[in-house]
């Protein structure tokens, strides 16, 4: 699998867009700071917010590229072959990668590079990584399951657009 690192770097600016909407007054802002007794006041983040934004979209790009193989997972011999009963029946056989079955394999390759497949494998990591972790330090920080919810909605929404351009951008 090669790294496409624009599709990577535009990933990386999806958790800060996102954010800026999901945690806006109108949407989760009001509970969020209420949930973290934070202000959203500009005069809170003075002197903040661009050394927020800069280690933000470096941790972002982190996400985004820990996302890359989970979303583009046509990786090794089966899973180049993964859909084609005949490549199956050839293998089970004893076939060797021959230039035919080679030639072939290369074909199936882009089977499952789609926004749908990404955004199903985003929302997947999120369900079995973010959720866990939000969750658990949510409860050590004696936070709420809304806290918890909003916050792992909020990785839910941007792993999904984040795997969707990452899978499908080739």
């Amino acid at each position: 699998m090669k790294l496409n690192f624009l599709a990577i770097a535009v990933a990386a600016l999806v958790p800060n867009i996102l954010g800026m909407i999901w945690y806006n007054k109108n949407l989760f802002g009001k509970l969020w700071t209420a949930e973290t007794g934070q202000s959203m006041e500009p005069e809170a983040m003075k002197g903040k917010v661009v050394k927020i934004m800069i280690v933000s979209l470096i941790l972002s790009f982190l996400v985004a590229l820990a996302l890359t193989p989970m979303v583009i997972h046509q990786m090794g011999v089966f899973s180049l072959l993964a859909g084609d009963p005949e490549n199956m029946k050839a293998l089970d056989a004893g076939a060797t990668m021959d230039v035919t079955l080679n030639g072939k394999a290369m074909n199936v390759m882009d089977n499952f590079r789609t926004f749908k497949h990404g955004a199903f494998h985003g929302i997947l990591s999120s369900i079995f990584l973010i959720l866990p972790i939000t969750a658990i330090g949510a409860m050590y920080e004696n936070r709420s399951w809304k806290y918890s919810l909003m916050t792992a909605g909020y990785w839910m929404a941007s792993m999904a657009i984040m795997g969707g351009i990452i899978c499908a951008w080739k």
